[in-house]
């Protein structure tokens, strides 16, 4: 699904006709009304102007864009990695995705392979969480940090209360410990939302983070604080609701470095607006985090899989090689491959 581009002023949040109804802060990257930042006329030296945020601040500015500059290039080597992975699956996968896909996916594979770095390794005892991870917290944190290595996400099925939360604090730890840039988005259901910020707190202090959520007004202080626009915090906390509330502060005002959606399953409709919404945010590495990732059917489970590594599996091909309904408790065993999906 091709992104839409949005418009839209950082003061009133309201949209622009064109794009042309907007000036750019050069500084912050944020737009606005002419009105809405204080102007009467557009200035003379248009692509020099800052918003008043911004004036007197160029070092924070320039420390701004150095970190979008840094979340680029690990963007760019991520999706460079996932051809390394592609590649390697090839075989595999060639069942499911067709041969122009499948050629875009592994351009330049060859190459990443030859070259690939080893992933980070955690330990049971880390300086950066204040907590001992059990040996299948480890093995989960390593396999996402093996994900990462590999440029692909991938969905941590674990149980309900077997600690998920706490793993993928420790995946995003491990990253910052890398000097691996932020900020990192984390979308969950309003309920857990505060656990979440608990969790935070309490495991990984080292951590920053600020909690994207409330009411109109609460939102628009919020997305209005020089802090979170500088993207000073590492983690961006935020709900379904207002990731649709605020769509255009998401998906274009940031560049975060990795996205991890909880209760994953909720993605097992591609049709949805929810998705609809995700898909355009620009990450590439996508984490689901269910107890259930499979509810009803197998092509729930393309749907995830559609969202972690999208434009990959064809939805035709996979439901045709895994027409099997999970009601009855038969599995269509010709439909097994040796291929480890993400």
């Amino acid at each position: 699904m091709a992104a839409r581009i949005h418009d839209w002023c950082a003061v009133c949040r309201g949209d622009a006709e064109s794009h042309d109804d907007l000036i750019k802060c050069r500084g912050c990257k944020a737009k606005y009304h002419l009105n809405c930042a204080g102007l009467r006329a557009w200035p003379e030296n248009l692509k020099e102007w800052r918003c008043t945020g911004c004036e007197g601040s160029h070092s924070r500015s320039s420390s701004h864009q150095s970190r979008i500059t840094a979340v680029r290039a690990v963007h760019r080597s991520l999706r460079s990695r996932a051809a390394g992975f592609f590649e390697k699956s090839r075989t595999a996968i060639a069942p499911f995705v067709t041969p122009d896909a499948l050629a875009k996916l592994t351009a330049g594979g060859e190459a990443v392979l030859a070259a690939q770095s080893k992933p980070i390794v955690l330990g049971p005892r880390e300086p950066f969480i204040q907590a001992t991870l059990r040996p299948y917290q480890v093995d989960g944190v390593n396999w996402l940090l093996r994900q990462y290595s590999l440029g692909t996400g991938g969905i941590l099925g674990d149980e309900m209360g077997l600690g998920k939360t706490i793993q993928t604090l420790a995946f995003l730890s491990a990253l910052k410990a890398a000097k691996l840039p932020g900020p990192h988005l984390v979308i969950t259901p309003l309920a857990v939302l505060q656990n979440w910020a608990n969790e935070l707190k309490r495991f990984t202090p080292q951590l920053s983070f600020v909690k994207v959520h409330g009411s109109a007004s609460e939102r628009e202080r919020l997305l209005s604080s020089p802090a979170v626009l500088q993207a000073e915090y590492d983690v961006y906390l935020t709900t379904y609701d207002t990731l649709r509330a605020e769509e255009a502060f998401f998906t274009e005002a940031f560049l975060f470095h990795t996205v991890t959606i909880d209760e994953g399953h909720r993605l097992k409709n591609e049709a949805s607006s929810l998705c609809a919404s995700l898909a355009r945010l620009p990450i590439p590495f996508r984490l689901l985090l269910t107890g259930t990732p499979l509810q009803n059917n197998l092509h729930e489970l393309w749907a995830l899989l559609a969202y972690v590594i999208p434009n990959t599996l064809s939805s035709s091909a996979f439901d045709a090689a895994a027409s099997v309904g999970l009601d009855d408790g038969n599995r269509d065993r010709s439909a097994d491959t040796s291929w480890t999906c993400p």
